[in-house]
């Protein structure tokens, strides 16, 4: 039988893990990097298999944090109209709940793909909270999406909505519409000096990449302009 060392007394639960502020339970770090190289291979891998099942028998997970507004359920709507299924919903086999797709399954009916799996509740929670936040963290490569985008064809407004959206987001201005030029709004002048704050004689220069800006003062008798100091 090894006795316990009484120089090194065992450390109390609390220097192992703490909960921060916002509740969430933080681990405490490992020293080396190959244990935490480990931490992102599980010890066993769950097994996962792809079923076809009936959209009603899958319970929707009472911790979905996801709301679904109309643009993307239209959005969502017409493109599996246009293309068909072209992914999975997620299923836990161990809680019958879903974790992941339950937008697609509202709005389906019949035998749809679902990739059940067996987690824990514990391990549903995590894959709850971080499955949507860390797809979210990728950024886009403007020039390849740009490219994709102006490839895509589709007859949904809907869908055509999201793709402008996503060009927006990125600051992709070629796909985008241009503005409508509103022409001479004689009938507004009132309106507008009001709006903007300006009166007759302003003068407006447009800043230059290689001339400084300067700020100019025009005569209201001659109309002759003159540099301020």
């Amino acid at each position: 039988m090894i006795e316990k060392s009484q120089n090194h007394p065992q450390k109390p639960k609390s220097q192992v893990t703490r909960a921060s502020a916002n509740g969430i339970v933080r681990t405490r770090k490992r020293c080396r990097s190959e244990e935490t190289a480990q931490m992102a291979r599980p010890t066993q891998q769950t097994p996962l298999r792809l079923e076809y099942r009936d959209a009603a028998e899958l319970a929707d997970n009472p911790r979905n944090w996801r709301k679904h507004p109309d643009r993307q359920v239209n959005g969502l709507r017409d493109i599996l109209a246009e293309v068909g299924w072209a992914g999975v919903v997620l299923y836990n086999k161990r809680t019958k709940h879903l974790i992941d797709g339950h937008l697609r399954k509202k709005i389906s009916t019949g035998k749809i793909p679902v990739l059940i799996g067996s987690w824990t509740e514990e391990q549903e929670k995590k894959i709850l909270a971080t499955l949507d936040p860390i797809g979210a963290l990728a950024t886009a490569d403007t020039d390849k999406l740009e490219a994709l985008l102006r490839q895509v064809n589709t007859d949904s407004e809907h869908v055509q909505a999201l793709l402008l959206g996503l060009a927006s987001q990125n600051g992709i201005q070629g796909l985008l519409p241009k503005p409508e030029d509103p022409g001479p709004q004689i009938d507004r002048a009132a309106e507008l000096q009001k709006k903007w704050s300006v009166k007759s004689g302003d003068l407006f220069l447009i800043a230059s990449k290689t001339v400084p800006p300067r700020k100019v003062v025009r005569c209201l008798h001659c109309h002759c302009e003159n540099e301020a100091q």
